[in-house]
């Protein structure tokens, strides 16, 4: 049997990978985790926040439910959950676009909204342990953004973003989504999360603080991803989350040069 322990967001995920007859599968999903999320992978056992059994039996279990007419739907339980000992389980052969929603769905439903945090929308950028957010609707640049800053900074997500309040402080972990532009490292590192910017596009670069907190949680609540029956549980952090730090509308102008020297003087006061 194969252990593998991640650490995402601050919350140690097993992947324990059993053993069977024939190995060709669970050897393939064993490289594809070691080969695609090795940032994110903890050298040493630590005791999971939540564990992800594998068998890779095949042994499916099917529910058949009467539809309408002559014809059953089939329905195939690819995985369970027990909430209680904090165990999913698959006999499914997991590919990355299986194995992440897994993953995601282990952190963003059953995890994150019992530690003070959240996932939303948006892409980032980091500096010196400090991360950058921007977010707007879509088209409004967000991606744009982060490669223009490319090179200045260090490029840490191009459409999702984890946030944790740790110590008092809220903090920027990555997902191990592939994403959109999935060209930069992505690691289990967090990062003070510094300013938030809800970014427009502009011949001129400028930047503008929003003071209106009202104003600014309506919009950050329509980034925010979360399972209907977590809002009330999450709904309480995300509120302190807008009232603890800065937000700003920030003017882009799509050139490259232009931009850093504006971002570097005004964001990062170098």
């Amino acid at each position: 049997m194969e252990k593998i322990y991640l650490n995402i967001a601050g919350f140690t995920i097993l992947c324990d990978v059993a053993d069977v007859e024939h190995k060709y599968h669970s050897k393939k999903f064993i490289d594809m985790v070691l080969d695609d999320y090795s940032g994110f992978i903890l050298e040493k056992p630590k005791k999971p926040d939540y564990t992800l059994k594998i068998f890779f039996s095949g042994n499916l279990l099917l529910d058949i439910r009467a539809g309408k007419g002559n014809f059953e739907n089939y329905y195939i339980r690819s995985f369970h959950v027990n909430e209680n000992k904090r165990i999913v389980s698959t006999h499914n052969t997991l590919g990355s676009f299986d194995f992440e929603f897994l993953i995601n769905r282990i952190i963003y439903k059953y995890l994150l909204p019992h530690s003070k945090g959240f996932n939303i929308h948006g892409s980032s950028v980091g500096h010196k342990n400090k991360a950058f957010i921007f977010e707007g609707k879509s088209g409004a640049g967000k991606s744009t953004t982060v490669q223009l800053l490319k090179g200045l900074c260090d490029i840490l997500s191009d459409d999702s973003v984890i946030i944790k309040k740790v110590n008092g402080k809220f903090y920027y972990y990555q997902t191990i989504l592939h994403e959109k532009n999935y060209n930069f490292e992505k690691s289990s590192k967090a990062y003070l999360i510094d300013k938030v910017f809800f970014i427009r596009k502009k011949e001129e670069c400028s930047i503008k603080e929003i003071k209106n907190k009202d104003l600014v949680l309506r919009k950050i609540l329509r980034q925010v991803f979360m399972y209907s029956e977590k809002v009330n549980i999450q709904f309480p952090i995300i509120t302190e989350f807008v009232n603890k730090t800065n937000f700003y509308y920030l003017y882009v102008k799509k050139d490259k040069k232009v931009f850093n020297n504006f971002f570097k003087k005004e964001v990062l006061g170098l």
